[in-house]
């Protein structure tokens, strides 16, 4: 007997009518049946018209007349891969299962058919399009007095092609073939000892298969919870009502999201959706009788905190009254609190599971991971798995890989209170106002709990697009917010006394999307941070990227008059770059000498301010060139080359001291840089015979195989 669960896919033409409508009823009969963990039924169309789309509003209203909730379905297309996901493919008219005949992949399982084949009285009819009937001709789910009405154990299904015809009735529990269906998946209600393994695998399925061959097939069920092709598919298995004793999760863990490595892969798997699973009420079950979870993953365990108390949060306790001794073991205090490192984070997310496996480090790939999980299960009982007790043999195996152990959060454990509080921002039942009152809460407190919680409400106030800010109770709560000039100058000094120029510069977008500043006042504080910044010994490649990207549009150029450096710091080329990312002819003209400097940190540095504000003129570029080309060979001459192959160089004269520059080269380094120069550069700018001649005849002996040098000879012979 499969293991799997039986999957049902029905498919219409854009999938806004029919195939929803019958997602819907299929999905209601299986938890009427206590059946939603063993039956998957999805919906899809033959084209791409609606993709994303809710079902049809006609279809939402009178679905939801008789008591069938459509409303987070979304239009998808049928794919090659849904040929093997699905056991069943039910097409609702002829013309459908034509097309899905003909795109069905050679030796694929699932079995295609009509909706209504075994339906008796409807037998290898159509199920008529009810798209152009208008709202009478698109009663979706409806009885019509034209058909006896059945038990209330039947589920029907009626569809009406506007008001020249008949509505067709199919009484879904009396089709053989989905009687069938739910007869399979009631051989898996039989056995309520069976643990449920569910499974999202978003990279490799190595761990998955692992267990899968060494579980018995009496004992364990499975369930992918991941639908290829379907955002939201950690949703729809809320939905169906799945419930989870083990979790396998597979995938690169980034800290925020597990995700795949694969450039066809595009699911990945969000920590805030894991955490909006916990906390709704719309979710309930899903994680709710998890005995062991299993994160395959780098860094998933890791104790790290991710962020501590700063030293800025160490002076706004003191400017709050506190003496130092108390803000110092506050401040201690708050980054157990808020630091919250990647085990901390699943201790939180998956709270009250007993095993949560995962790594502190570097995790094994899944090649490896497979073939130490086989291992595993040789020597040890299968039914181990998903008993909540932790498996010594388990870590043994994985230990040099890093592997660890950690359990869920518990409400005695030291600040399970912060878990209550971080769920009422993820909470459904909470509205969007009443966030932000606990967040205007916060941003009266003493600044401490506002800077460790800063990027919770920075997302939250992302989420709040314009239509919603207008709504009445969330624009209410707005502008009780932007009124609180106590909690705007705490905001801001904090602010201003933040060390690290990234997070000032987020804290004062976000006080402009708070509405406690104007755009200029928004670029008045930005000038500020400016010049707290170059007033220290702090400002290198990152912060002239910082200076020059916040200036994309100009608008601080009117700031530089008032920026004024130290004389400590007065020649270094960083500093100079940052005067020119605001506008400053002659800051520009020493970044461009800087790019020549023997000094790789220097030429880093006006690597940084070239990429934001390019060489265009043609009498510059030769001078840099030129400059280029009396360094000395070394890395900071590569990074130089680097640089000027991002200009696309079409002027002659400068690839002329180029070419000079390779055939003196000797060093394979720099001319693999000046290969990239041309690789780069306008093709109808270059002597191709001399240059190819030149390549071939000067080029130095190297190791390790074809290189850009090579594309390039192999580029030009071509043209």
């Amino acid at each position: 007997m499969s293991i799997q669960r039986v999957a049902v896919l029905l498919v219409c033409t854009g999938n806004i009518c029919r195939s929803p409508t019958g997602e819907g009823v299929l999905r209601h009969l299986a938890r009427k049946r206590g059946l939603a963990a063993r039956v998957r039924i999805a919906s899809a169309g033959t084209h791409d018209y609606h993709v994303g789309e809710s079902p049809d509003p006609r279809t939402l209203e009178h679905a939801a007349k008789r008591g069938y909730d459509l409303s987070e379905q979304r239009a998808a297309q049928v794919r090659k891969e849904d040929f093997d996901a699905f056991d069943y493919i039910l097409a609702m008219d002829r013309s459908h299962l034509r097309i899905l005949r003909s795109i069905q992949p050679e030796g694929s399982k699932a079995k295609l058919g009509l909706f209504l084949e075994a339906s008796g009285k409807w037998k290898g009819e159509d199920v008529p399009d009810p798209y152009y009937g208008g709202v009478a001709g698109g009663s979706i789910a409806s009885r019509p007095s034209s058909i006896p009405r059945r038990s209330s154990s039947s589920t029907h299904v009626d569809l009406q092609r506007g008001p020249r015809h008949h509505v067709l009735m199919a009484p879904i529990a009396r089709i053989p073939l989905l009687a069938a269906l739910l007869a399979a998946a009631c051989a898996y209600a039989a056995d309520e000892s069976k643990r449920t393994v569910c499974t999202i695998t978003v990279n490799s399925a190595d761990e998955r298969e692992a267990f899968r061959r060494n579980l018995p097939e009496d004992k364990y069920q499975f369930v992918e919870l991941v639908e290829r092709g379907r955002p939201d598919w950690l949703a729809s298995a809320c939905r169906q009502e799945i419930r989870c004793d083990v979790l396998v999760v597979s995938g690169h863990f980034a800290g925020t999201e597990f995700y795949s490595s694969k450039f066809d892969v595009n699911e990945s798997l969000r920590v805030d959706e894991m955490e909006r699973v916990q906390c709704t009420a719309s979710c309930p079950g899903l994680f709710s009788q998890l005995k062991e979870v299993y994160l395959f993953g780098c860094d998933t365990l890791k104790p790290e905190p991710v962020r501590s108390a700063t030293p800025e949060i160490v002076r706004a306790l003191l400017r709050s009254g506190r003496t130092r001794a108390d803000s110092e073991r506050l401040a201690r205090t708050l980054s157990e609190r808020y630091g919250e490192s990647s085990r901390d984070l699943m201790r939180r997310i998956f709270a009250d599971v007993p095993v949560i496996y995962g790594f502190s480090s570097l995790a094994p790939l899944g090649r490896t991971a497979g073939p130490l999980l086989d291992e595993y299960f040789e020597s040890s009982s299968a039914e181990e798995i998903g008993t909540g007790r932790p498996s010594a043999r388990m870590l043994s195996l994985f230990g040099p890989s890093s592997m660890t152990i950690a359990s869920g959060l518990r409400d005695s454990d030291p600040n399970a209170d912060y878990r209550r509080e971080s769920c009422r921002f993820f909470d459904d039942r909470v509205t969007l106002a009443q966030k932000l009152e606990l967040i205007h809460g916060t941003l009266r407190g003493d600044g401490a709990g506002v800077r460790m919680g800063f990027e919770r409400l920075e997302t939250f106030f992302a989420s709040l697009d314009e239509g919603r800010r207008r709504e009445k109770e969330i624009s209410h709560a707005l502008a009780a917010l932007v009124h609180d000039h106590a909690a705007r100058a705490r905001f801001l000094a904090l602010t201003r006394d933040t060390e690290d120029p990234a997070i000032r510069v987020r804290m004062i977008a976000l006080a402009r999307s708070v509405g406690w500043l104007s755009p200029a006042e928004q670029r008045a504080e930005t000038a500020r941070m400016i010049r707290d910044l170059l007033a220290t010994d702090a400002v290198g490649y990152g912060e002239v990227d910082l200076i020059c990207a916040l200036n994309h549009d100009r608008e601080l150029d009117r700031e530089l008059h008032r920026v004024k450096v130290a004389k400590l710091f007065a020649n270094r080329p960083a500093y100079a770059a940052a005067r020119a990312c605001l506008g400053s002819a002659e800051a520009r003209a020493r970044v461009l000498r800087a790019l020549a400097s023997p000094n790789d940190q220097d030429v880093q540095v006006a690597q940084a301010y070239l990429r934001h504000r390019p060489i265009t003129d043609s009498g510059e570029l030769r001078a840099a060139a030129s400059g280029i080309a009396r360094m000395p060979e070394s890395a900071a001459q590569v990074r130089a080359l680097e640089t000027l192959a991002r200009h696309h160089i079409a002027d002659r004269e400068t690839l002329e001291a180029l070419t000079q520059l390779y055939a003196q080269a000797t060093s394979v380094n720099v001319q693999r840089a000046i290969a990239e120069v041309f690789l780069r550069s306008d093709q109808q700018a270059i002597e191709v015979p001399r240059l190819v001649s030149v390549l071939r005849e000067r080029r130095l002996e190297s190791r390790g195989g074809a290189d850009l040098i090579d594309v390039l000879i192999g580029r030009l012979e071509g043209s």
